[in-house]
């Protein structure tokens, strides 16, 4: 599989995957709008800040997997990233499986 096949691999099962959880939370009335990118700068939370402040969403909601906090030195953090540098409410959901540190 080459790189290509593996990023449209990827892409076609974030977009699944997030179809799914918005029809759920659609089914409750909630107003969801969904959009699957690529961070083009390699910085993943810039570019959820970005989007979130282009579209002047109401909350951005995200999982995390409950990393130590020397894991997320090393590794970095996301939604710790969003948190801190973001300018949208952020909701946090511990992915299910994600053990507590």
């Amino acid at each position: 599989m080459t790189l290509v096949d593996r990023l449209e691999s990827l892409r076609a099962s974030a977009k699944d995957y997030i179809g799914k959880v918005a029809a759920k939370l659609k089914q409750k009335g909630i107003e969801v709008k969904t959009e699957v990118r690529e961070a083009k700068t390699g910085n993943a939370a810039e570019e959820v800040i970005r989007l979130a402040d282009e579209i002047n969403a109401d909350v951005v909601a995200m999982s995390t997997h409950g990393e130590s906090s020397f894991s997320r030195w090393v590794l970095g953090s996301v939604a710790e990233k969003v948190l801190q540098g973001g300018n949208t409410p952020l909701l946090l959901v511990r992915a299910s499986g994600a053990s507590v540190k």
